[in-house]
């Protein structure tokens, strides 16, 4: 099996997104904001885009940033087992406790989880996974009752929401590092009423929140 750097890789599934939409490279071009021959080098594989282009790319295409970059997104066959059908085109993700994820160990999702399947219309990474939110912390970005997906493959960036456990507890929270180490960080609420969580040894981001789902009516 050729092996494949990160930048091939990548521009495998630039061109082949792109090809999916019936898109040309010129039509990429003015989504993203560069030229044709940016465009072109990227598929090459010469050179990777931007992240923020790489972004808007993404967001046009409606995949998510974590599926461009794993190493293996997971297809919708790679769980047979699914307590109800979804439609053609979505994915699914695992559902999780909190005990779960607690405890859970960083492996690719299997059949052998306690809370059911979660599908979404975006393409994540196989090691995505899912939770209920149980507090308010984050409110009113996010509510009690919310579906999350988590991707624990992509790097937490300043600002991103992430799910991390502190002192044991399994909490959502904004990501602000405080120096070069990750995990030197302070962990925001967006409810005043909730503490600025310090991280501090034995503390771990469990991943980065790229989905809501919100069932029921949306709370204006």
């Amino acid at each position: 099996m050729e092996k494949l750097t990160e930048t091939q890789r990548l521009a495998r599934r630039l061109k082949s997104t792109r090809k999916q939409h019936g898109w040309t490279q010129t039509h990429v071009a003015k989504l993203v904001g560069v030229s044709k021959q940016t465009v072109s080098q990227w598929e090459k594989g010469r050179t990777p885009p931007r992240m923020g282009n790489l972004e808007k790319f993404c967001a046009a295409a409606g995949v998510s940033l974590s599926s461009m970059v794993s190493k293996n997104p997971a297809p919708v066959d790679a769980f047979p087992q699914m307590a109800a059908p979804v439609n053609a085109g979505t994915r699914i993700v695992p559902l999780y406790s909190l005990e779960a994820i607690s405890g859970r160990l960083t492996t690719t999702p299997n059949n052998q989880h306690d809370g059911g399947w979660v599908s979404t219309n975006f393409q994540h990474a196989s090691e995505a996974f899912s939770m209920k939110v149980a507090d308010r912390a984050m409110t009113p970005n996010l509510q009690v009752g919310d579906l999350i997906v988590i991707d624990p493959i992509l790097p937490p960036e300043p600002g991103t929401l992430v799910l991390a456990q502190v002192r044991g507890d399994i909490v959502t929270r904004k990501y602000r590092p405080r120096s070069a180490t990750p995990l030197n960080a302070e962990l925001h609420a967006t409810n005043p009423d909730w503490p600025i969580l310090i991280m501090a040894e034995g503390d771990e981001i469990k991943g980065v929140i790229v989905e809501l789902i919100r069932l029921g009516p949306l709370v204006a």
